[in-house]
């Protein structure tokens, strides 16, 4: 939150158990420009990371906990 968001967002999302866990940003092209966990083990509970975009567009946030992966887009309208 938010999204569509000016220059700076929030991904948050919540465990129900000690996972592996991997999060990255991805760019309109599929390619990776950041990753804020990658394949570390966390606890159980709400996690949060803060992200900001260089520049306008849309990015996709990749969530990856043990061998379940979701993907959603981020419009950045800086």
């Amino acid at each position: 939150y938010p999204n569509p968001f000016n220059k700076n967002t929030t991904i948050e999302y919540t465990l129900n158990s000690s996972q592996e866990v991997s999060v990255e940003i991805l760019n309109a092209l599929g390619e990776k420009i950041s990753t804020f966990a990658a394949s570390e083990i966390q606890t159980a509970g709400k996690h949060a990371y803060h992200f900001s975009s260089a520049a306008a567009g849309i990015y996709f946030v990749k969530l990856t906990v043990g061998d379940a992966s979701t993907m959603q887009k981020l419009v950045s309208i800086q």
